[in-house]
C-alpha cells in the first residue's frame, strides 16, 4: 500500500467516523424529552441575564467611583501596595536557616 492510499483510507475512516458520531447525536437527540429541553434552555436564558445585568451594575459601579474620585481632585489609590513587594530592601547580613545548607 502507498502513502497515498494510506492517506486516502486515513480520511475514509475520518469521515465513517464523523458520520457515525452525527447520527448517534441524531439518534439520542430524538429521544430527548423536548420538555426537559426547553426547561434547560430557559434556564440557560435567565442565568444569561442575570450575569447581563451583573455586568451591567459593575460596570456603572466602577464608572460612579472613577467619576467621584475624579471630580474629588485626588489620584485614585491602588488598593494593594505593591511598591513594598517589589522594592523590597536587600538583606541584612542575616542568612536564613534554609538558606545555610
Amino acid at each position: 500500500m502507498s502513502y497515498a492510499e494510506l492517506v486516502f483510507r486515513v480520511q475514509q475512516v475520518k469521515f465513517a467516523t464523523s458520520v457515525w458520531c452525527c447520527s448517534f447525536l441524531v439518534s439520542v437527540m430524538a429521544q430527548l424529552d423536548p420538555n426537559i429541553l426547553q426547561t434547560a434552555l430557559l434556564q440557560v436564558a435567565e442565568a444569561t441575564q442575570t450575569a447581563s445585568r451583573a455586568a451591567q451594575s459593575a460596570a456603572q459601579s466602577a464608572q460612579r467611583a472613577s467619576t467621584s474620585a475624579g471630580s474629588a481632585g485626588g489620584q485614585v489609590k491602588p488598593a494593594i501596595d505593591w511598591s513594598k513587594l517589589v522594592n523590597k530592601p536587600p538583606m541584612s547580613g542575616k542568612i536564613p536557616l534554609q538558606m545555610k545548607t
